[in-house]
């Protein structure tokens, strides 16, 4: 990053580094262990041969305290016949819809794979165990108003036992919410940034997010979604263990202008991309074989050679290295303004989330403006 900064230094507006996807689970983990929910039978005094009427009825209760009712008064609840629908296109088109600006756009219902509980007859005795199954799932879909740091997100919730819960936060939403609290001006296309009248300001609210208290903030939105917790476990009490599932981390390049953009892409063709291969990525470079294409008139296109992948806005690469995955990304939105992208996904994980507010590392390598 350094290097490819300190050639095109005179073309570069700016650089921000930090979080783009995030996605968190929530789970009550004691569950999850062999015996888990017998021991949750017994701790209130359910029969085995009972487990299905009372997960029902528990289940019930969890819809009644959720918005599910409050969503359906307003207009704003979905039920989706198929778990292939995109719900994100969903919630844009119901927030369209209804000119929501604050709060809670929509709550959207459907069945979907999920881990869940049975009751199974084992050498003569029944006992519950868990397994892959089908149940029902809520999304819960936000503007900022009830977490103004958040901007556009949603939060899952299973509706039947285990509870599983899951979190959608993006860093870059994030930000634009930030920037506006600070009164920064900004140009923007998608959740990429093309301009920013102060790029260390900017860089700097960026990294207040890795001083977040993830636990605090994602137990209040597990509250907002899901109030009856922990009341329906009854005589088993447990609090939700957070994990980050999926992180991606973006380092974002805004150039002077769209054409300076066009130029270094005529170099990047020629050269295999060895002047930014190494961006988002520390020792080796990435080589991707790229075919690309570009009309002024309709916009940019481009196809990733072999994959079929194709952007409608902006010019995509991708390579891939042994661990860490790539892309970057060019966006010719504007006629004025252009972002390069680079992405790195980090792979799904176990990792429990703590207290602390230093529990998300930061992994900022440029600095974000120059002269």
């Amino acid at each position: 990053m350094e290097r490819f900064l300190q050639k095109f230094a005179g073309i570069v507006l700016g650089v921000l580094c930090g979080f783009d996807r995030l996605v968190f689970k929530g789970k009550l983990r004691q569950l999850y262990s062999p015996n888990g929910m017998n021991c949750y039978c017994s701790a209130n005094h359910v029969l085995r041969k009972e487990f299905k009427g009372h997960a029902k009825e528990v289940t019930e209760k969890v819809l009644q305290a959720s918005l599910l009712d409050h969503a359906k008064e307003i207009g704003r609840f979905r039920y989706l016949n198929s778990s292939q629908l995109s719900k994100e296109e969903v919630a844009r088109e119901i927030a369209a819809e209804h000119q929501v600006k604050e709060g809670l756009v929509c709550v959207l219902q459907c069945v979907e794979p999920c881990w869940t509980f049975d009751l199974k007859s084992k050498d003569r005795w029944l006992t519950i165990e868990g397994g892959m199954g089908k149940c029902s799932q809520l999304y819960h879909y936000y503007l900022h108003y009830l977490h103004p740091q958040l901007g556009w997100m949603h939060v899952r919730l299973q509706t039947w036992f285990p509870f599983e819960m899951q979190v959608y936060i993006n860093g870059r939403e994030w930000l634009a919410r930030q920037m506006d609290a600070a009164g920064l001006s900004y140009q923007r296309s998608d959740n990429k940034f093309l301009w920013v009248n102060d790029w260390t300001r900017a860089q700097e609210l960026l990294d207040q997010q890795l001083q977040t208290n993830w636990p605090e903030l994602l137990d209040g939105l597990q509250r907002q979604v899901h109030p009856l917790h922990p009341g329906h476990l009854g005589e088993l009490p447990l609090a939700y263990n957070w994990t980050v599932f999926a992180s991606e981390w973006a380092s974002d390049v805004a150039f002077r202008s769209r054409e300076d953009l066009e130029k270094l892409y005529v170099s990047v063709r020629r050269t295999h991309l060895a002047a930014v291969g190494r961006i988002g990525a520390k020792g080796g470079a990435l080589w991707p074989n790229v075919l690309m294409s570009a009309n002024k008139s309709a916009g940019w296109n481009s196809f990733v050679a072999g994959s079929g992948r194709k952007s409608p806005s902006g010019i995509f690469v991708s390579g891939t290295r042994s661990a860490k995955p790539a892309s970057f990304l060019g966006d010719a939105c504007c006629a004025n303004a252009a972002c390069l992208r680079s992405r790195g996904l980090r792979r799904p994980s176990r990792r429990r989330l703590s207290s602390s507010r230093h529990s998300m590392p930061s992994r900022r390598s440029a600095p974000s403006s120059w002269s």
